[in-house]
């Protein structure tokens, strides 16, 4: 009679550990493009859903509309767009299911923006009052465009289709206060419609910062007052010695002659 109950005391329990195992929600999936989610116009993009290793389906959606469906995939699911237009930018989510697809999903991931580049001719970008900054300065970034856009993007090239610094505003001035050494790079900006917010213009030329410190010129002034007054010195004691010799020779001359 004991190992019955002990049996059924552990089918209990196991049964209770996996009930609640199916009541808890799945870990969100997350979402990220490769090379990156700006794409150049009719390039290739990869979008990477990474879920759960027992995933058994995963589906991409774009907005509320379902792009494409994996099954049978494990960690994580691929889609390829091989041709990226403005048609194929937008926003992006996945989720995935683990069984069938009639079960309970995960929640969806984190947007992704994909953003189309090169629909429209490069902006340019200049810096106000200049590109070479004394530390502590302020400085103005100015995007600026032929054409009507109203959405600017400023971005700081810190590799391939990733940046620190990406601030989307609706003014093409960008002001950087108080600039220091962290400060220092290329910076490039686009520009786009408010109506089509995933499709921008090609990048503007490639603009870089460069940073001094104000410590380090007051040093070199000072090192080069320095060596001007020690010249000037040298210079005067060398014209003093040389008035000497001469009229220690005139005078000799003059005892001679005598």
């Amino acid at each position: 009679m004991a190992p019955t109950v002990t049996a059924l005391l552990c089918f209990g329990l196991c049964l209770g550990q996996g009930i609640r195992a199916l009541a808890e929600p799945l870990p969100r999936p997350t979402l990220h493009a490769d090379p990156g989610p700006l794409v150049p116009w009719e390039t290739p993009v990869t979008l990477r859903c990474r879920g759960h290793p027992e995933a058994t389906w995963y589906r991409l959606k774009k907005g509320e509309t379902t792009i494409e469906g994996n099954q049978g995939i494990g960690a994580e699911a691929q889609f390829n767009i091989s041709y990226m237009s403005k048609y194929t930018a937008g926003r992006f989510h996945c989720l995935y299911w683990i069984g069938s697809a009639s079960s309970e999903p995960s929640e969806p991931s984190e947007p992704l923006d994909l953003v189309v580049t090169g629909y429209y001719s490069p902006p340019q970008l200049s810096a106000e009052p200049s590109q070479d900054l004394t530390w502590g300065h302020n400085v103005t970034l100015r995007c600026h465009s032929s054409w009507a856009f109203n959405r600017f993007v400023l971005y700081r090239e810190g590799g391939a289709n990733s940046s620190p610094w990406g601030v989307r505003q609706s003014q093409s001035d960008f002001l950087i206060p108080a600039v220091a050494t962290p400060h220092e790079g290329k910076y490039s900006c686009f520009v786009f419609h408010s109506q089509h917010p995933h499709t921008w213009s090609l990048p503007s030329a490639p603009l870089e910062l460069r940073v001094t410190d104000a410590t380090s010129q007051d040093y070199t002034k000072g090192n080069l007052i320095r060596l001007s007054l020690a010249g000037l010195i040298l210079l005067i004691l060398g014209v003093l010695l040389a008035d000497a010799w001469h009229t220690g020779r005139r005078y000799q001359g003059a005892v001679l002659a005598s």
